[in-house]
C-alpha cells in the first residue's frame, strides 16, 4: 500500500509471505518513494528506500533501495516493474524483482 503526501512524494508499506508454517508474515517494511510522471503518457518513473523486519527462518532487521516503472492505462489502474537491493544484519544481502497491477482508491 501506498500514499503519496504530494504529487510526487509518498510513503508504502508491503508485507511478504511465503508461507504461514513459522510466521504469519515473512517480513514487513515501510519506504518513502519518490516519482515523477512524464507528461500524459502514463509512464512514471520511481525511487525509493526504507527498512523493515524478517521474522520467518532469520529474525533480522534490513534496509532496502530501489527504482521501478508504474504505466497507467487509466488514472486509477496501471502496471508496475522495479528492483530492489536488500542490505540485511545477518545474512547475505540479496535483490528483489518485482511485476504487478497497481490500482487506487
Amino acid at each position: 500500500m501506498s500514499y503519496f503526501i504530494t504529487r510526487h512524494f509518498g510513503f508504502g508499506g508491503d508485507a511478504y509471505v511465503e508461507n504461514a508454517a513459522h510466521s504469519v508474515v515473512d517480513s514487513a517494511s515501510a519506504s518513502a518513494i519518490f516519482h515523477l510522471s512524464i507528461g500524459a503518457s502514463g509512464l512514471a518513473p520511481y525511487v525509493y528506500g526504507g527498512g523493515g523486519h524478517g521474522f520467518d527462518l532469520t529474525d533480522q532487521w534490513f534496509a532496502h533501495v530501489g527504482g521501478g516503472l508504474e504505466y497507467r492505462f487509466t488514472h486509477s489502474f496501471g502496471i508496475f516493474t522495479d528492483g530492489r537491493y536488500v542490505l540485511t544484519d545477518k545474512t547475505a544481502n540479496y535483490g528483489i524483482v518485482r511485476l504487478g497491477f497497481r490500482t487506487t482508491f
